[in-house]
């Protein structure tokens, strides 16, 4: 099964449904962070992530727990999908830049079944890693991975959920682990089969096309022809919009937006960015 994790339903996230459904033979569903209040869906299946959804499960749900731990929806899914044997789970701004997507998950269906966990980057973390801290009080050595696109086995899901169970009776919000490192360090510690996701034949990623600093426009991706490579974060217009309009609430009124936005986002494509802002608000953005 493949969940599509969004936080809103619009035109894209029906388009990466409808692709995924139509050519990669396995069902579909959305998964849908409700946290700030209900979202339709339209005609496809919904699995609805909001804390109590999680409390009842018993799940301790820090306060940015819709984005820290986002396998808390494996969780979920696992009990509105009890047959299903394995779950993929790939977020809206992910793109599979591939010619058919027949092609990228045959290389998984095929011999794989008895591989838990299935995520980029997949190894070894080190002390300058921003969760090993957190990790290495438990976990020697300490494991880490990206999570915007992985497949996790229901057995795997099973052994997750209870020892995420087991910790919220400890919990402590400051301390609480996200997915990347917990989810890896806990199947790797206890014997699960995992691999990175290039392991499989040929990359279909690469620190250039999928990490979590470096977004490209959707629009500049569509001038190309499909590379067979996974792309993340690939934001639209609305995205870019959506992200500026956040750092609108959180840079400080001292000094230029412009400034302060280029040392938040770091290595992303500044270039796009001024092209998507040009002939805009110049007054405000400068």
């Amino acid at each position: 099964m493949i969940l599509v994790r969004a936080h809103t339903f619009d035109q894209r996230v029906d388009a990466i449904l409808t692709r995924l459904s139509a050519e990669s033979d396995h069902q579909v569903a959305c998964l849908i962070d409700e946290t700030h209040g209900p979202v339709g869906c339209g005609p496809w299946t919904k699995i609805t992530v909001t804390r109590e959804a999680c409390e009842a499960i018993g799940l301790f749900c820090p306060s940015d727990f819709a984005w820290r731990c986002g396998d808390y929806g494996l969780y979920l899914a696992t009990i509105a999908f009890p047959s299903a044997a394995h779950f993929w789970m790939i977020e809206y701004d992910v793109s599979l830049w591939f010619s058919n997507l027949r092609s990228f998950f045959s290389r998984f269906d095929d011999g794989t079944d008895s591989v838990d966990f299935i995520a980029p980057y997949l190894g070894r973390r080190f002390p300058n890693w921003y969760w090993h801290r957190v990790a290495e009080r438990r976990y020697k050595p300490v494991y880490g991975c990206l999570f915007p696109i992985v497949r996790v086995s229901a057995r795997a899901l099973t052994h997750l959920l209870a020892t995420r169970r087991a910790d919220s009776a400890q919990r402590s919000d400051t301390e609480w682990p996200n997915d990347e490192v917990f989810v890896a360090c806990e199947l790797v510690t206890n014997g699960f089969r995992c691999r990175d996701l290039n392991s499989f034949g040929p990359r279909v990623c690469t620190r250039q096309t999928l990490s979590f600093k470096q977004p490209v426009l959707l629009s500049d991706l569509e001038r190309h022809s499909p590379d067979d490579m996974i792309h993340h974060p690939v934001l639209s217009d609305n995205d870019l919009k959506r992200k500026e309009r956040m750092l609108q609430r959180q840079i400080a009124r001292t000094g230029t937006i412009a400034q302060r936005v280029r040392r938040f986002i770091s290595s992303w494509k500044w270039a796009s960015i001024e092209r998507l802002h040009a002939g805009s608000n110049q007054r405000f953005w400068r």
